[in-house]
C-alpha cells in the first residue's frame, strides 16, 4: 500500500506559523482582483436567491458590530458560520425590501471596514451528457498507465453528493459532508467527478473529502450558492487536504475572491474547471482567480471543446470530449470543463516529486514542464500551458 506523505501544507503552515505570531492582531490587508464592471453588472442576477447578502469579517468582533450595526438598518441574519481553518466569520443577510444587491454590499461594506460584502452568485456543474462513439482514449492521450496510479496527496472535492454510491469507491476512502440547506440534488455529477478521480484504472489507494454542495435554489436548480462554497472549503482544510478539485463555474464574487485567497495561503491547490459558456464569455470563476489552477477540455485529437472559455487565465488543457466515466461511476460519455479538471487534479495527487508543493505558481512551472504544446507555441488563450501528462513512474506503487 502507498505510504502516503499526507499534509506537506501543515508543516509549512506551522512553520509560517512563527512568522504569523509577530503580526498584529486583527491587521488584515485585503487585495481582491476583481471582474471589470462590465462583466459583474452582467452577471448580477446570477444568484441562488436575490434577497441574500453573504458577508466576510475577520473577527469575532467586527462579526458583532455587524450585526448590531445592521439590524437598525433593516438586514435580518440568516446564518453566521465560524470558519476556523480560513480564520474567517461567514454572515449571510436578509436584505431590506427594496434595497438591490449593489446598494446593500456597498452599505454593509460602509458599517464595518473589514467586511467584504457580496451577492449569493449561483455556481453550477460544467458538464454535458453526450452520445459517443465508445472510445476510451483519455488516459492514453496523458500517458496513464492502465492500473492507475498511487495518491501521494488527500483531495478534496466540492460538487453534488453522491450519498451511498460513496460504497462502491472500493480503491478510494471517500468522507462526505453535505453543506446544502434545502434538498441535496442528486445528480450523477459529483460521482463522476468521484469516478475520475478514483474510479477504475485511475488514482488508487485515495483519501477523498466530498463536499455536497449543489440543490435547488430559490432563483436556480442545481445550484451553489457562494455560502455553501466557502463553508465547503473550510471544512476541507480542516480534513487536512492538500489539493481541491471544484468542477464548478459561475460569476466573479469578493466572497469567494477572499475565501479562495486565504485557502492558498494556507497551503492547499485548488483545480477548477474553466467553464462552458462558450468562446466569447467572459472568464468564469472560481478558475479565473489566480490562486486557481485553470482546466480546459480537449477532444481525442487534442483540439478544444467547443463550449470552452477562453482567455489568459486558463493553465491547462485535459481530456473532457466525449470521455467514458469509468467504474463505479454512472455508465456514460460526458463532455465539459468539469470533466477535464479531475485530470490534473489526479495528476498532481499522483506526483510524488511535487507532494511537499504548495505554491501554485511553482506547482504550474511544474506542471508545465512536462506538458504538451497545443495550439501556437508557448502559453495561449484557448490550451493555456499545454496538454498535462502523467508524472513519470505513478504507475509504480511505492511501499
Amino acid at each position: 500500500m502507498t505510504q502516503h506523505r499526507h499534509s506537506p501544507r501543515k508543516a509549512l503552515l506551522a512553520a509560517a506559523s512563527v512568522l504569523a505570531a509577530y503580526a498584529v492582531a486583527g491587521c488584515e490587508t485585503v487585495r481582491l482582483n476583481p471582474a471589470p464592471p462590465a462583466e459583474i453588472s452582467a452577471d448580477k442576477d446570477d444568484v441562488v436567491d436575490r434577497r441574500e447578502i453573504v458577508v466576510l469579517v475577520n473577527t469575532a468582533s467586527a462579526s458583532d458590530e455587524l450585526q448590531r450595526k445592521s439590524w437598525r438598518l433593516g438586514y435580518r441574519l440568516k446564518s453566521k458560520h465560524v470558519l476556523p481553518e480560513l480564520d474567517l466569520v461567514l454572515l449571510t443577510f436578509t436584505i431590506p425590501n427594496g434595497m438591490d444587491g449593489g446598494s446593500a454590499i456597498r452599505e454593509l461594506e460602509a458599517l464595518e471596514a473589514a467586511a467584504t460584502a457580496g451577492v449569493n452568485h449561483g455556481y453550477t456543474v460544467q458538464a454535458d451528457e453526450t452520445a459517443s462513439s465508445m472510445r476510451h482514449y483519455a488516459n492514453k492521450l496523458i500517458g496513464w498507465p492502465s492500473e492507475g496510479c498511487p495518491a501521494q496527496r488527500r483531495i478534496g472535492v466540492i460538487d453534488a453528493g453522491i450519498g451511498a454510491a460513496a460504497e462502491r469507491f472500493t480503491k478510494a476512502r471517500i468522507t462526505e459532508r453535505d453543506f446544502t440547506t434545502a434538498e441535496p440534488k442528486r445528480s450523477d455529477h459529483g460521482e463522476t467527478i468521484t469516478a475520475l478521480i478514483a474510479g477504475d484504472g485511475r488514482l488508487t489507494d485515495a483519501s477523498i473529502y466530498l463536499a455536497g454542495v449543489i440543490s435547488d435554489t430559490p432563483q436556480m436548480q442545481a445550484a451553489s450558492g457562494v455560502d455553501r462554497i466557502v463553508l465547503a472549503l473550510d471544512w476541507l482544510l480542516g480534513q487536512d487536504v492538500d489539493v481541491i478539485n471544484i468542477s464548478l463555474a459561475g460569476p466573479y464574487n469578493k466572497i469567494l475572491d477572499r475565501a479562495f485567497d486565504q485557502a492558498a495561503k494556507n497551503g492547499v491547490v485548488i483545480v477548477a474547471a474553466g467553464g462552458n459558456a462558450g468562446p466569447s464569455s467572459p472568464p468564469r470563476y472560481p478558475a479565473a482567480f489566480a490562486s486557481v489552477i485553470a482546466v480546459t477540455a480537449v477532444n481525442a485529437d487534442g483540439a478544444l471543446h467547443d463550449n470552452a472559455v477562453r482567455g489568459p487565465h486558463i493553465d491547462f488543457a485535459a481530456p473532457g470530449v466525449d470521455i467514458a466515466v469509468p467504474p463505479p461511476g454512472v455508465a456514460r460519455y460526458t463532455s465539459g470543463t468539469s470533466i477535464a479538471a479531475p485530470f490534473v487534479t489526479a495528476r498532481i495527487a499522483a506526483d510524488a516529486s511535487l507532494v511537499t508543493v504548495t505554491d501554485v505558481r511553482t506547482l504550474k512551472s511544474a506542471l508545465a514542464q512536462g506538458a504538451v504544446d497545443l495550439g501556437p507555441q508557448g502559453p495561449d488563450p484557448e490550451f493555456g500551458l499545454g496538454l498535462i501528462t502523467t508524472p513519470p513512474g505513478c504507475g509504480r506503487s511505492e511501499t
